[in-house]
């Protein structure tokens, strides 16, 4: 028989006991519900899992590391590990993840529902990747992912225990960068990509670094000496025309008049006995020769060709830049204004050229779906600038005026796919136009370039994004009619993430231009190439390339031109930096006239290199150098030209 003191022991020692297995099971579900993220849908303890464990310390990539809010299911759990939180996709599992896609981004199949963890050990799946280097999804018309936080900025590298707060995008379709979390872990910086103008690159945006860590409002002032070899971009070989002989007096010829002349004599007549003489007259006409004047001429002699003049050069400048970045929106103003004094430049082009940019850039998120943004750049050009199109290489002519505006409007239908409407205008206008043929600098006068398009992206794989656009462009010449024509173009081509340091975006497929008074038809290949490879963490490669239809020289001539350029930007210390850049521009012209067809063909070199050094925050000292080369396959308009300037810019 069981004593009293002995049932008392046996009950102490049930209480105990289920005391202990309840702390067990409650351990292991805050460690099931562990990882570095947003938590999953919350729920009771043997209901629907425990969900509700701390932040870790694993990975925050996309691939190779758990993702965050991933972790295996307490007994009774209803749901499949993979960490979704209630109304959304935790930030650890992308967006553009393969819809029926099981498995974790790291390629490990998720916990099975209802499995006990051992919370000792790691359920992070094996990569052959280096550990905290984040690998960025595929590239996207709406955002690329920041930089990764543990690689060497651009000034030093990432103090020793920081805290990595970079977290990946929430996926490669994805148009506006990660999504927002709830979670007790750090948001990553907004990233926003700005589509280019039409052939020219994109650009990416990062919260917090490059121009966006500069203050709102940033004032400079900037002044240099310089040196141009070749100001009127004088011809290198220049024929002297011959003389000319202009008639002054046409001279008059001989003429031929008769003169009468009346002679009298005398004749012996008789009057009776008396003799007498009586007069008598007779008229003759005598033949008179009047000598004509001889006719005069002049010679006029042709002037001596131009000459190749240098000058000095003082410039003087003003540049003001804005910024402005939140979750939703982005913001970036610029303007750039100078004046350069030439101390020899003959002519009638002055001493003075004035030159000026104003860029504007603005992004909104409207919904996590839709964006839209507008990009704009207007210059006033009074030397030519090979990498705006259209515009003429010498501008001995007169000042133009480049505006390049592009408004784009993006909506993402499905994580996979989005699509691009956008609207955008080049127009070039003469400032100063010759009295002689009223068209200024451009042969061909003013022109204003309109084009719509329609692009569809297609997330292929994590690194592949298929695109499709169709573009209708107008182009309109007030002063010469006959040139107005509008183009059909239908491209196919693909924007690549080769790797975490390469990225590049090609489009190819064909352009007809028709032009609108003969109703002429032609077609050729065109291409758009961008390129960008990030060398390492304080140096950077972009290339660009453009084929297709150019400004034709008049009516009856087709042009096809070439663009391509290669930039290079290395930061060597904090205060030093170096940038360079090499444009080439290839331009073949067919003439059709009643004698046949004639080709004629141009090529432009234009490089220039800057060097920066910080001296302190508020004074930076530069020194440029460029170097301009155009052939012609008539060689009646080569020159080469090289200009220097070394000065300063003091903040405000």
């Amino acid at each position: 028989m069981i004593s009293n003191r002995l049932w008392i022991s046996l009950c102490l020692a049930g209480l105990c006991w289920g005391d202990f297995a309840l702390a067990q099971d409650t351990s292991g579900a805050a460690a099931a519900g562990s990882g570095s993220g947003t938590s999953g849908s919350s729920g009771t303890s043997g209901t629907s899992g425990t969900n509700s464990g701390t932040s870790g310390t694993s990975g925050n990539s996309s691939f190779g590391t758990t993702p965050s809010g991933t972790g295996a299911a307490t007994p009774g759990e209803s749901g499949t590990g993979a960490g979704k939180k209630s109304g959304g996709t935790s930030s650890g599992n992308p967006s553009d993840a393969e819809p029926t896609d099981t498995t974790t981004p790291g390629g490990v199949p998720p916990p099975k529902t209802g499995g006990s963890v051992d919370p000792f050990v790691s359920t992070t799946p094996k990569t052959d990747k280096p550990a905290g280097t984040n690998v960025p999804g595929a590239s996207s018309a709406f955002g690329t992912p920041p930089t990764p936080a543990d690689e060497t900025s651009a000034f030093g590298k990432k103090p020793a225990g920081t805290t990595d707060t970079t977290t990946e995008p929430s996926g490669p379709s994805s148009t506006f960068g990660p999504n927002d979390s709830t979670s007790t872990q750090q948001a990553a910086p907004p990233t926003f990509t700005l589509p280019g103008f039409f052939g020219g690159p994109s650009s990416t945006f990062v919260g917090g670094q490059g121009r966006l860590a500069h203050p709102r409002f940033r004032y400079k002032v900037t002044t240099s000496e310089g040196y141009d070899d070749n100001v009127l971009q004088t011809p290198d070989n220049q024929q002297r025309a011959p003389d000319q002989r202009v008639l002054v007096d046409p001279g008059t010829a001989d003429t031929v008049t008769f003169v009468p002349v009346t002679t009298t004599t005398y004749e012996q007549a008789f009057a009776g006995p008396i003799i007498y003489y009586r007069p008598v007259t007779t008229t003759t006409f005598q033949r008179v020769v009047t000598k004509g004047r001889d006719p005069v001429f002049r010679t006029i002699r042709s002037p001596e060709p131009q000459k190749r003049a240098g000058s000095v050069i003082s410039r003087l400048g003003l540049q003001f830049d804005a910024q402005q970045v939140t979750r939703r929106s982005l913001f970036t103003l610029d303007f750039n204004g100078s004046v350069d004094h030439y101390w020899n430049r003959p002519g009638s082009a002055g001493h003075e050229d004035y030159s000026g940019t104003l860029a504007l850039a603005y992004l909104y998120n409207f919904t996590p779906r839709l964006q839209a943004s507008l990009t704009a750049n207007i210059a006033y050009i009074s030397q030519p600038d090979f990498t705006r199109l259209n515009t003429p290489g010498n501008l001995g002519g007169g000042d133009l005026v480049n505006a390049l505006i592009r408004l784009n409007v993006m909506y993402r239908l499905t994580p996979r796919f989005s699509t691009t409407l956008s609207v955008g205008q080049n127009a070039v206008i003469n400032v100063n136009k010759s009295s002689s043929n009223g068209l200024g600098a451009n042969t061909n006068g003013d022109s204003f370039e309109t084009t719509y398009s329609a692009e569809s992206r297609y997330l292929w794989k994590p690194r592949y994004t298929l695109l499709a656009e169709i573009r209708h462009v107008m182009i309109d010449y007030p002063d010469t009619p006959d040139l107005n024509s509008h183009t059909e173009l239908l491209l196919l081509g693909a924007e690549m993430r080769l790797s975490s340091r390469f990225t590049a975006t090609v489009r190819l497929g064909e352009s007809i231009r028709i032009f609108d008074t003969s109703g002429d038809t032609s077609s050729s290949p065109y291409a758009e190439t961008n390129l960008t490879y990030r060398i390492g963490p304080t140096s950077n490669v972009q290339w660009s390339s453009r084929f297709g239809y150019e400004e034709p020289p008049g009516v009856g001539s087709e042009a096809l031109g070439f663009r391509t350029t290669l930039a290079y930007s290395k930061a060597f210390t904090p205060r030093l930096s170096l940038s360079a850049s090499v444009t080439g521009v290839t331009r073949n012209t067919t003439f059709q006239n009643s004698s046949g067809q004639s080709d004629q063909s141009e090529q432009t070199i234009d490089a220039s290199i800057g060097l920066e050094y910080h001296v302190t925050r508020q004074l930076t000292l530069n020194a440029t150098y460029s170097f301009t080369k155009i052939i012609t396959s008539t060689g009646d308009r080569d020159y080469d030209r090289s200009r220097i300037f070394i000065g300063g810019e003091y903040e405000f």
